[in-house]
């Protein structure tokens, strides 16, 4: 995707009206404009950070309804597990997934663990139920890998610069496949990520080794001006990735990435937010000739983000053909044990039945709102409705303080870079060995 290049306005609508013939879905209707004239309308349903802009222009949102429920566009081992898990997995004293019945650590995960309606806000356990569904939903979709994802940084007036890279995922829970691998070490997730641009940091990688016990993160990196893979500590996921405004601890489904046991937990309450959708059309899925999934090319999916708007006023960063849906939301408060974390506080509003973390708030060590992050959904579905996909369409990593943000994309030059299911993923690819032959 090129962000930062200006798409005239008969472009854009010809492009719009040739993504639509595609063989999108239309799954919603269009409703009100809320900008700088009606932002009252909006109030308590995005946070104030994000509110504070639509009442400067920064930010305009366009309502929506949907006509079908997000909850239902998931793989069939993913809603037939709201039945199969039913009562089937409680959470530990340390945190981990167990067996109901035995009370030992749970090896294999199909689907959700903790069905959507068993979760309540009586419950002790709730977050760790909501979080631990946030992993599990993002690995359910198996293996991952991306090719030219970006992440883009943008100033209020302008998108100054991007870094390049490449992703690969092999998850141990969620997906059926995950029953059959060898995890003789308990893996949970393993990852790895490799810039490819800019040529000052090409090269650079990270390889992530999660476990599904309380045990810490390992984790490696590569820098090839010392041409060497050493031992990274766990304890920096609170730093800038790359230089950006993300940390890896913002990934994931639920805008939570760390070790659960390592922070203190508080379920809030459940209300109504407004959730950024790419679309109300629903996405053709298609699968490529290795029969990984992904979104169609140029779909209607396709951001627009304010960059490319000469017209626009506002943010550059603001996409402008996302629409936004009243969606209910847990609201979990949580707080690193751990002194040296950069984050204070985070106040976290997740989805009730796809987990996705669609607003953030965090504040620093001091008590002040720093960030304020949102997810965008992306709804998939094969023509032959085989497959269905609630997927993530981008972050979006805005830092209050120093009025910036980073945008972490799955578009890229028309093409959804993301690949679900991908099976040249191997488990061997996350060896040291796997990891070193990456690197050169």
């Amino acid at each position: 995707m090129k962000v930062g290049k200006p798409i005239g306005t008969t472009l854009l609508v010809m492009g719009m009206v040739l993504a639509l013939a595609g063989g999108a879905l239309a799954g919603g209707k269009l409703g009100k404009v809320i900008d700088k004239s009606n932002w009252q309308e909006i109030e308590g349903l995005i946070p104030n950070s994000a509110l504070e802009r639509v009442k400067a222009g920064d930010y305009t949102v366009q309502l929506a309804t949907l006509d079908f429920d997000p909850a239902q566009y998931q793989p069939p081992w993913v809603t037939e597990s709201y039945k199969k898990n039913a009562g089937k997995y409680i959470i530990n004293e340390k945190s981990e997934i167990a067996d109901a019945g035995t009370g030992k650590l749970a090896k294999v995960v199909i689907g959700l663990p903790f069905p959507p309606n068993e979760i309540n806000k009586d419950d002790p356990k709730a977050v760790e139920k909501i979080l631990h569904n946030g992993f599990t939903m993002r690995d359910a979709y198996g293996s991952m890998t991306t090719k030219g994802q970006r992440l883009a940084l943008f100033t209020p007036a302008k998108y100054e610069r991007h870094i390049e890279i490449q992703y690969w995922a092999q998850p141990f829970y969620g997906h059926p496949k995950t029953a059959t691998l060898d995890n003789p070490s308990d893996y949970q997730n393993i990852s790895l990520i490799l810039v490819t641009e800019p040529y000052d940091m090409a090269g650079t990688a990270m390889m992530t080794w999660r476990y599904k016990t309380s045990k810490p993160d390992t984790l490696f990196g590569y820098v090839p001006a010392i041409r060497r893979v050493r031992r990274m500590t766990p304890a920096g996921r609170s730093d800038s990735l790359f230089g950006t405004d993300f940390t890896r601890d913002d990934g994931n489904w639920s805008g939570f990435d760390g070790k659960i046991p390592e922070f203190e937990w508080k379920l809030v309450g459940e209300t109504e937010m407004l959730a950024e959708f790419l679309s109300t059309d629903i996405s053709m899925a298609e699968r490529n000739k290795d029969g990984a999934w992904k979104a169609e090319d140029n779909g209607p999916d396709y951001p627009v983000f304010g960059s490319e708007r000469p017209d626009w006023e506002g943010v550059s960063w603001w996409n402008m053909k996302s629409v936004w849906v009243k969606r209910p939301v847990w609201i979990v408060e949580g707080q690193s044990k751990n002194p040296y974390y950069n984050y204070g506080k985070t106040v976290s509003y997740i989805d009730k039945d796809t987990f996705i973390g669609i607003w953030k708030d965090i504040y620093d060590r001091s008590g002040q709102h720093w960030k304020t992050i949102n997810m965008s959904a992306l709804i998939l579905e094969s023509r032959d409705k085989s497959y269905k996909a609630c997927l993530i369409g981008y972050w979006r990593i805005v830092d209050e303080i120093n009025n910036r943000a980073t945008l972490i994309l799955q578009h890229n030059e028309g093409k959804f870079v993301w690949l679900q299911n991908d099976p040249r993923v191997k488990p061997a690819d996350f060896t040291l060995g796997g990891f070193q032959r990456r690197c050169k």
